[in-house]
């Protein structure tokens, strides 16, 4: 009994794909996809359960306190360099800016908002960069003064 070859498709596949797969570790990647899944989505769950008890902003800033107690204690644990005071400045505003506007606004949304719509509004903050360079006057400079386009 002869071999039929397979019937040819309209299309072609090349012999090799120009990328290949990154190795699965065994599933670690899997499993490291599905923790960040669970967490955050579990995220937003938690907030929405926490706000029974506590006010938004105190919340987030509750949350935002143990985390940074968390970082303090692994950062003296592996000796690492202390900030300079620029660095604490600029990061405390950075932070409260983040806290107050960002977190702090999702926190107090959510009081009326599902947590799913939550998250979904909170994902699609990525698409808004490509967006914001198409508004006049949106080219940054960087540190050694050329635009950024």
């Amino acid at each position: 009994m002869s071999a039929v070859p397979p019937p040819r498709l309209p299309f072609s596949f090349p012999d090799r794909f120009p990328f290949r797969a990154p190795p699965s570790f065994k599933g670690q990647v899997a499993l490291a996809l599905a923790v960040v899944y669970l967490v955050w989505g579990s995220t937003y769950l938690g907030i929405h359960l926490a706000l029974e008890s506590f006010p938004p902003l105190m919340l987030g800033g509750l949350r935002n306190l143990f985390v940074g107690i968390g970082l303090f204690v692994i950062a003296v644990h592996r000796k690492a360099q202390w900030p300079s005071a620029p660095e604490v400045r600029n990061a405390a505003i950075v932070g409260t800016l983040l806290e107050g506007l960002s977190r702090g606004m999702m926190a107090w949304g959510i009081r009326t908002v599902g947590t799913g719509t939550a998250a979904v509004m909170v994902a699609t903050v990525l698409l808004s960069p490509p967006f914001s360079r198409r508004c006049p006057g949106a080219a940054l400079r960087g540190a050694s003064g050329s635009r950024w386009r």
